[in-house]
């Protein structure tokens, strides 16, 4: 007798059932499944090359589950193709932390989104509007590589925090105007959906509101994003720096949400609240939510329900 004769009979795994078996002090419990998806995270993958400087991006890609084992293979017809987020990090338009928020990125890609992070040209190597262009750029790169990032070219929303949302405004409402630059021209960077949270917009004004910091500095962020100018005395580029100013009734612009804490110290609050009226009177699709008590981030945005909002955004903008 060898040894495989001795071992039990295994039947198929689909005669197998579910066992009644169930010891005392054990509590049985049935949960149900709502996220379908593992995350493949792609470092630091290069996107473009200025002047010597290559800029980077990390890639969270959805890997759906079945049976709890991974179902992606080699075969391609066989891997789903999901929309895609452009996540743009607020940092003071400086040198970004593009990991500052991997547990929001992971969140979204479980929901069924490929998330590309990119970072930009900070302001005291490149001013506005070299954000705005290596912005487009990664939006382009990513359509490009659509087929290999398992990403649908065509359900594209960029969503960014801060100084990052001012870019995700700029790149998505000036579209294919402005400052695209000519890496990956063949594609457009076009996308379909805006979310914006409490970005600034109205650069020239902002110092007429309440705030932890004179935003007309030379020395502060708006004023470095410039070039390290005194706002006031540059008002045609404050202006040009202003998303709202690019807003027309005729001109097609991605529906737009924002999100600003009541009790932002850094970006007054009013901001949002010019950009959101501007929409409404240009008969534009916008929603806003004021998150009350919430700060510059801390108070409401690190939680699930707030990606949640972004997610059923997302999912109308994009027709999912």
């Amino acid at each position: 007798m060898n040894n495989l004769d001795s071992l039990p009979y295994l039947p198929p795994v689909s005669q197998i059932e579910e066992t009644d078996e169930l010891p005392e002090g054990a509590v049985e419990i049935k949960i149900e499944e709502k996220r379908h998806y593992s995350v493949s995270l792609t470092y630091r993958i290069p996107y473009c090359m200025h002047e010597g400087t290559t800029l980077y991006m990390d890639i969270y890609r959805p890997v759906p589950f079945d049976g709890g084992l991974p179902t992606e293979s080699g075969d391609e017809a066989s891997v789903p193709v999901y929309p895609l987020i452009v996540f743009v990090q607020g940092s003071g338009w400086l040198k970004q932390d593009i990991g500052a928020n991997i547990a929001q990125h992971i969140y979204m890609c479980q929901k069924g989104y490929v998330v590309a992070v990119p970072e930009y040209r900070p302001s005291d190597v490149c001013p506005f509007p070299g954000h705005m262009e290596d912005i487009k750029t990664a939006v382009r790169f990513m359509k490009k590589h659509a087929a290999e990032y398992k990403c649908d070219p065509e359900k594209v929303a960029i969503w960014g925090c801060s100084s990052g949302g001012h870019v995700a405004l700029m790149t998505g409402i000036t579209g294919d105007e402005e400052e695209c630059g000519s890496e990956y021209s063949e594609y457009s960077c076009e996308v379909q959906a805006i979310v914006d949270w409490y970005g600034p917009t109205d650069i020239l004004h902002m110092a007429c509101w309440p705030s932890a910091m004179d935003h007309n500095d030379p020395a502060s962020p708006e004023g470095l994003m410039l070039g390290g100018v005194y706002i006031p005395d540059h008002p045609d580029l404050a202006r040009k720096a202003d998303p709202i100013q690019y807003l027309r009734a005729d001109k097609k612009t991605p529906p737009i949400l924002i999100m600003h804490g009541g009790f932002d110290e850094k970006v007054p609050f009013h901001q949002s609240v010019q950009l959101y009226e501007k929409l409404k009177e240009l008969g534009k699709s916008a929603k806003m939510y004021k998150l009350t008590g919430a700060g510059h981030g801390p108070g409401g945005f690190r939680s699930d329900e707030a990606c949640d909002i972004v997610d059923d955004f997302i999912k109308e903008a994009l027709g999912i």
